[in-house]
């Protein structure tokens, strides 16, 4: 990894303990296309290139453990939850960006 990241001049972060759970990367921030590639990649194998919110990565995973037993019914409530606060707000967001609105509420109050 070290030889390809010089030859980009680029460098590697090593970042320990990732798992399905994890939502940010050291020194690389929120990129959970790297995430998802990295917990699903077999030890000591170069993902091919990884296209994520700051930049495109390759993935290697040095050493692996096994997660036990996952919370699924935790999870599977986390999501529905995730998903409807989406379904109520993105919408709104959605017609914002969609129509030019010029807010001037502050020359009325």
């Amino acid at each position: 990894m070290g030889a390809i990241a010089a030859s980009l001049g680029s460098h590697v972060t090593n970042a320990s303990d990732v798992s399905f759970n994890t939502t940010t990367l050291p020194d690389i921030g929120i990129e959970p296309a790297v995430i998802g590639t990295a917990v699903s990649l077999k030890t000591s194998v170069i993902s091919n290139p990884v296209r994520g919110k700051n930049g495109v990565y390759l993935v290697k995973v040095t050493s692996a453990k096994d997660a036990g037993d996952t919370n699924l019914i935790a999870e599977k409530q986390r999501l529905v939850q995730n998903f409807a606060y989406r379904n109520s707000q993105q919408p709104f967001e959605i017609q914002k960006k969609a129509v030019k609105i010029e807010d001037r509420r502050t020359k009325f109050f």
